[in-house]
């Protein structure tokens, strides 16, 4: 998806969330799974709701956690 599908898309999908009141949570995985179901990539999706650097972050984050477990 372009940038510019991807912020229409999110200014359609957060009125229909503040219209269904739904909780923080409810609207960051609702936010996500409508950019993937229009084409967007898990890393488009994730970095467009939660901030761009997001999904690189928390994917060497849980990298480097399995990593640990895996040598202990």
């Amino acid at each position: 998806m372009t940038d510019f599908q991807i912020s229409r898309a999110l200014e359609t999908i957060s009125q229909f969330c503040i219209d269904l009141r739904m909780t923080k949570k409810q609207a960051i995985s609702a936010q996500i799974l409508l950019l993937q179901s229009k084409g967007a990539t898990h890393q488009q999706a994730f970095d467009a709701v939660l901030g761009q650097g997001t999904f690189k972050r928390v994917a060497d984050e849980l990298y480097d956690e399995l990593r640990a477990k895996a040598a202990a």
